[in-house]
């Protein structure tokens, strides 16, 4: 009798690691392959990607554009406050930001330039290897007609470049969704496994 009872025990200790592993993996499987898109879930998202970026970007006293535009969307942004402005983005200035990166009205390199030669940033007078041809070349960009011809003529002459990045860009993504996939299979054998172990437990029970 006792030997029973410590065989019913241990499956249903077993049970409950099992449904707090489904619970994690539930949650990161909705982190992947879903998004809000109300305010409040946004900006908590915006704070823990800043959580991850504090561990990932180098505060230095001079960089390559490259340092920055390695990051995409809301990191990029927070890279580029921390290391042009030497603080985290404000919400304000975060949302605005990732509303022109996302909506393609500004490229990173454009919003580099802006940030940089912004009144604050010249204050911190941050050294960028190169990003001064980018900021007369979005200033370049905004006269009217001129701007859409020098855009065209820039295009053309990086277009291997903008290849290369697109094909990047589809490659990650596929890696995500493929991981997304893989979540899901661990999920559903993790939810038989504790269909099985509920089914021992209702024998010894």
């Amino acid at each position: 009798m006792s030997e029973l009872n410590g065989s019913a025990l241990s499956v249903k200790s077993i049970m409950e690691k099992i449904r707090k592993e489904v619970i994690v993996r539930r949650a990161e499987n909705a982190s992947i392959v879903t998004s809000s898109h109300n305010r409040e879930s946004e900006s908590t998202a915006i704070k823990s990607l800043h959580i991850i970026s504090e561990n990932q970007f180098a505060i230095k006293e001079q960089y390559d554009l490259a340092d920055f535009c390695q990051y995409n969307d809301v990191e990029f942004i927070d890279s580029v406050f921390k290391g042009l402005l030497k603080r985290a983005p404000d919400e304000c200035g975060m949302q605005s930001r990732l509303l022109q990166l996302r909506s393609g009205k500004l490229s990173k390199s454009e919003i580099l330039a802006m940030v940089r030669f912004s009144k604050e940033g010249r204050r911190k007078s941050v050294k960028v290897a190169g990003i001064r041809f980018r900021y007369c070349q979005a200033i370049a960009y905004r006269v009217p007609v001129l701007g859409n011809v020098v855009k065209f003529m820039y295009v053309l002459l990086t277009l291997p470049k903008l290849l290369t990045r697109l094909n990047e860009s589809e490659n990650h993504f596929s890696a995500q969704i493929k991981m997304g996939e893989n979540n899901d299979l661990l999920l559903q054998g993790l939810i038989h496994q504790k269909a099985d172990l509920a089914a021992l437990d209702s024998k010894a029970d």
